[in-house]
This record gives C-alpha cells, structure tokens and sequence, in this order.
C-alpha cells in the first residue's frame, strides 16, 4: 500500500503533492483496518506509545530514552508547558488548501518537522540510524545525525540518499577532530550544522545509573569516531594499536573528546564558522541573553530546547521560554523548537508561538523500538497527520498569505502552574524579607501576596499549591499546622519519605502537636491517620499519586462532572475534611473561609487568581458546589495525566 492515498483535486484543478496530504494516514488506517482487517502495529494514541514501547523494548534501552536528569522535573515541566496553551478553533475557514510547508534556513521543505537528533539508535532497534534516515527521505523530513550515532557519517548518508539531512556535533574541544568531523559531514551532502550546547558533561540520570548502564563505554554509538581518520591516527600513535585492537580505551578516549567535562565560549562560535560553510544552529538555547549572543555571533539559528529534560534537572519547560526567546530576537534569527513534543497539536502549538521548525524525539525512538523502522515511519506519519487535521480549526486560510501565529491559543499559565511553590510561599510569609529574592514574576496579583504595612511586611492569602489557604493577618501560626493544612502538601517528600523511625516529617510534626490528643484521634498518636487523611483528599482533587486509597478515581471523575463533594468525602471520625482550623474542622480549606464573604479585597484576589466571581468566591458551602474554574481546569489536568480521563 503507497505511504500516502486520497490525493485529489480541488475545485480549480490543483493537484496537491503527496507531501500535502500526510493527513491521509488517518484513511490509510482505517482502509488497511476495514478491507485488510488490520490495525495499526504501532498505537496511534500518544498516552499509550511510551507503555507499549517500554513493553517492547529492554530494560536498558528503554531507561535511556524514557529517564530524563534527576527527579524528571524539567521533563514534566516540558509536558506542563504545553498544556498550559489551549488552542481557540476557528470555524468557517477556507482549509482546502491546508499544508505543512514551511520555509527553515532559506530552504523550503514540506512540514516544518525535523527528526531531532537521537544517539545509540542500535539499542532501540537493529535498524538503527540508516533505518530512520532512509525513512526520513521518504517521508520528506530532514534526518539529523547524532555524533552519538551508531552508523557513521557516510553509511547515513548513503542511506538518506536524496534526503535533506543536517549533522549534530557534540563539540569537542580537540580542534583537529572538530575540523575532520566537519569536513566528512559537508563531503556527505550534509546541509546545517547543529551545535549542542548543554551536553559537555552528562548529567544525572537515574534510570540509567540504577542499571549502571551507559552505551558508550562499550562502543555503541561511538561509530563516527572510531572511523574517524584523526581520531584513529591519534589513538594508534598513543597507544600502538588500532581501534579495533582496543575497543575498551577507544571508547573512553572519545567519549572524553565528545563530552569533555567543560564547556566551550562564544568566542569559540567563530571556529566554526571558520570551518563550516553552511548554516550553523546551536541547540540548547533557554535564556533569552543566550538567544540575543547567537544572533549577535552570526549564526543562523537556535534550537529553544533543554534536551528533552536529559541534562538539567529542575529546569523550565522548553515551551514556556518560546515566546519571549521569539520576541526578543525578532527575525535577527531563526528560532527552532525541541522537547516535550507528543502530539501533533503540540506541533501547532510551537508554531503558533513563533518557532519555523520543531525537532521530535522521542515519538519516533519508541516506534523504532516497537517495529523497527517501519514503527518509526508510523510514528512520524501519525505526528504529521495529526497536526495537519488539526490546521482544520487552529490555522487561518492560506489564501491570505497568514500562518499559525499566537491568536489562535491562549496562554492558561496562571490557571495550571502558579509562579510560586508551597514552601517559597511559606518562608515568605514567616519572613517577609524573602519577597526581595523573589523573580519579578511573582509581582502579579494572582501570587498570592499583597502588601499590609507601610513597611512592606505582607501576608500570606492564598497558597500557590492548593490557591486556598488563609492564615490570619499577624499570625505566628507555626509552620507544622500550615502543612497540616494543605493537602498538597501532604503529598509531598515531607509526609511520604520516611526516616530510620518509619515516621514522616510532617507525622511527626503533626504527633508531636497532637500529644495532648487522645490515641485514635485522627490528629493524635503519631500523625499518620491525620496525613492518610490529607493524602486522600489531595489525590481526590488530583495533587501527586492518586493511589494513595481505594475510590479516588471514582471522586476525582465525580468532581470533574460539576457535581462538587459529597458528605462521603469526610474522614472516618466524621470531621468535614473542608473546614480551616479556625473554623473546628480537619485542617485542609479547598474553598476561602467565611471571613472571605465580607472582605472586597479578598474576594476579588480570589476571582483574580480563580478567575472566579466575587459572589463564588463568598460561597463557602464547597459540598453542595462544584470547583471555582481554576480549581476545577487544575483537578482536571492532573487527573487526565494519572488516569488518561477523556473530557
């Protein structure tokens, strides 16, 4: 069966080319599926592929495309990111002539997709790098070579054959190696170089260092130095012998040269451009002064990306620096785009928020895995057919002359992931010094902090976690009680991580304020009921694990349908889980206490940071009401994530 069917002609007798029409992969499936009775080999759901190529693949080979650095906070925030932007459909639109072309570098290419560079594909599958290169050509994408590839630069290139295909340098600091990799790549029909910055060192990855695992050391994805004519003459001169004598030093020798431990300088750019006539892109680019200091250089292009969460842990999401990094070079530059990218609605999303081309990762590496090359197609067809049904509502017509651009999302940042964390709001609010060191944006209005004095001291009004707890005005109220009272926190390392007494922190904290407390209070002995009890009721508004206890699922898919939380949702020794600890009751406060229905300014912090109505916000009766819209869009994204909830 051809990759691509349906083509036909619009009413004034165009005939669009195949590459216009990657959306009839859909009707290719449904076709094989109908008459041939076969279903897709490589699933077509993107909440799925991750599962099933972690089913298909090792254990080592999966940890090393699906572990990202550290706790894999950069690489939630990548996901984060994009579900902050929701795209506004537009309808009665002229789409008959929707496609993905796109100019990048000067080059017109027909989707702005480009298969990112991926190293050490032989793990994933035997068809490795001339595999996805030769599937690339046919699908009209350029093929990036990793320096950490597993074929060399010249066996990859035969394989993409007519292909547009760009070379990735893992940029040593040894410039006659440098200098031959870039001679080869450019002999080889190579078009763009793309420097990454960010990996002069690996990073921190626990996936892999629980399987004391790395590829390179023994010499996989080390093919284009152990061919390489410098590194060879080098290592013989050092050591006697060839390459293939002494595959255990060859191996930590280059690893030494394509990841040295230390970083390069701007000042360092012009050695490229000195060697390399074709345009040059640096990949690794969050900062908007790092952007400015590209185009300041004269390079071509920047790639906006944090290595798919790999390298720095704790980062921003790659999406979230997009549209400043975009503003602030203007056209001086042409911005790319990687990391996070699972749908082709991300795709559009990227676009829409300036970037020319966007890299995909990981899709493809576990379609590769499933089913080879031919899984890696799938997989990229499935991205492209995606994105161009959505053009149906996320794009103006082309016959205007306008492209995706920033109209057609809008921005639900303050909604989804509040600028400040639990514990920054609470040290501020014990010491109000902390406010200085805050970023600038946490000035908005929606941070939770208003000033009170004239001297600047500020109050703590809503928590940036849970948006709903209020601490008294001058209150000293000791910190254990404030984590008591968020049962987001509840959730966090302080109330699940345990010490060499089996207790938590915050158990302890709570045991200890609790003595007075008859045993089998729910905030006596121990703690531990009491955290039980918060954990449950975070998990049930979609904060952390929800499998903490039996029937979240069935209380969060409840809060979702508007029917709010029912007398059940109470702990077992019948206090309202939803009362303050002013008002008598457990400690956690989803909804403003009643002080809030009297106060202007506190309602209408509320419905600013809610964007609820002042009138919701005095509503104080939580258990006969749904969530406030943010409340709600928060438990709703969470939970989606931990239960794949369809809308």
């Amino acid at each position: 069966m051809n990759a691509i069917q349906g083509t036909h002609q619009d009413d004034k007798g165009n005939v669009p080319t195949q590459h216009d029409h990657y959306g009839a992969f859909q009707t290719e499936i449904y076709r094989r599926g109908m008459y041939d009775n076969v279903v897709p080999t490589v699933t077509t759901n993107p909440n799925k592929l991750e599962a099933q190529a972690k089913e298909a693949m090792n254990k080592r080979s999966y940890n090393y495309v699906g572990g990202g650095a550290g706790e894999g906070a950069t690489m939630d925030a990548n996901r984060l990111a994009f579900r902050t932007w929701k795209v506004v459909p537009r309808m009665l639109r002229d789409t008959t002539h929707r496609n993905l072309k796109t100019t990048i570098l000067g080059k017109e290419y027909p989707t702005p997709c480009l298969v990112a560079p991926v190293g050490v594909q032989s793990i994933f599958h035997e068809d490795k790098e001339t595999g996805v290169a030769e599937v690339a050509a046919e699908i009209g994408v350029p093929y990036i070579l990793s320096t950490a590839s597993s074929s060399t630069i010249e066996e990859v290139a035969e394989a993409n054959g007519d292909g547009h295909r760009w070379f990735q340098l893992y940029w040593p600091h040894d410039k006659e190696i440098t200098e031959s990799m870039l001679s080869r790549a450019k002999k080889s029909g190579y078009e763009v170089l793309v420097v990454t910055l960010d990996t002069w060192s690996l990073s921190w990855r626990p996936l892999d260092l629980d399987g004391a695992y790395v590829p390179f050391m023994k010499g996989i994805g080390d093919a284009i130095g152990f061919s390489d004519p410098v590194f060879r003459r080098q290592f013989k001169d050092k050591h006697g012998q060839e390459v293939e004598d002494n595959i255990h030093d060859a191996a930590l020798e280059w690893q030494a040269k394509v990841f040295p431990g230390a970083a390069h300088t701007w000042e360092e750019v012009q050695h490229l451009k000195d060697n390399w006539d074709g345009p040059i892109v640096l990949k690794g680019i969050q900062h908007v002064e790092d952007a400015r200091k590209a185009a300041e250089v004269g390079v071509q292009g920047i790639v906006v990306s944090n290595h798919g969460g790999r390298q720095c842990d704790g980062a921003v999401g790659s999406l979230e620096m997009l549209p400043e990094i975009v503003e602030a070079v203007g056209d001086k530059i042409e911005v790319l785009f990687d990391s996070g990218i699972r749908t082709g609605v991300d795709i559009i999303k990227a676009l829409s928020l300036g970037a020319k081309g966007v890299l995909i990762g990981r899709p493809w590496v576990y379609g590769l895995g499933i089913a080879g090359k031919a899984g890696a197609k799938d997989a990229f067809k499935g991205l492209l057919a995606s994105a161009i049904r959505a053009c149906f509502v996320a794009r103006s017509t082309l016959e205007t002359d306008t492209q995706i651009t920033k109209q057609s999302l809008r921005n639900t940042l303050d909604t989804y992931h509040p600028p400040i964390d639990h514990q920054t709001h609470l040290n501020c609010y014990h010491n109000p010094n902390n406010l200085a060191t805050m970023p600038p944006t946490a000035s908005r209005v929606s941070d939770q902090f208003v000033p009170t004095t004239a001297n600047g001291t500020s109050q703590m009004v809503l928590c940036a976690h849970c948006h709903v707890q209020k601490l008294p005005k001058n209150s000293l109220q000791r910190k254990e009680e404030h984590l008591r009272s968020c049962a987001s926190f509840a959730l966090s390392p302080l109330a699940t991580e345990r010490d060499a007494t089996g207790k938590t922190m915050l158990e302890e904290s709570i045991g200890r304020r609790a003595g007075r407390t008859k045993p089998g209070n729910s905030r006596g002995g121990d703690g531990r009921a009491e955290v039980l009890r918060l954990q449950r009721i975070g998990a049930a508004l979609g904060f952390g694990d929800a499998g903490q206890s039996e029937g979240i699922q069935e209380r969060v898919e409840r809060i979702l349908r508007g029917e709010g939380l029912r007398r059940d949702d109470v702990d077992e020794h019948g206090t309202s889980a939803y009362q303050s600890p002013d008002m008598g009751g457990g400690g956690y406060t989803p909804f403003p206490p009643a002080s809030f229905e009297n106060n202007e300014t506190m309602a209408a912090l509320l419905s600013s940071a809610t964007r609820a109505t002042p009138t919701n916000a005095g509503n104080i009766n939580p258990r006969k009401r749904p969530l406030p819209t943010a409340q709600y869009s928060l438990a709703y994204e969470k939970a989606s994530i931990i239960f794949n909830i369809s809308a």
